[in-house]
């Protein structure tokens, strides 16, 4: 979480706050949230960082949607809900 957020502030934008999904045996699952304190800095961040790279991991950024979201893909499950 260290790394990201030093990745992501390196140019010069306020992180709030950063979390690194993990599995239950500790592992990352590579994803993760970076908060910004202004939309403006979250969307500059989005452009200058999309497509590259922390060590040998492409970063690919998307905004994130809260769970109930009509925007958000259906599952393809039948056993969803």
């Amino acid at each position: 979480e260290r790394r990201l957020r030093e990745h992501f502030s390196s140019r010069g934008a306020e992180v709030t706050d950063v979390r690194i999904m993990k599995t239950k045996e500790g592992r990352s699952r590579l994803f993760g949230f970076v908060g910004f304190r202004t939309p403006a800095e979250a969307e500059e961040a989005r452009k200058y960082f999309a497509r590259s790279f922390i060590d040998t991991s492409r970063i690919s950024i998307e905004a994130a949607k809260s769970r109930g979201d009509a925007t958000l893909a259906r599952p393809w499950s039948r056993h969803s809900k």
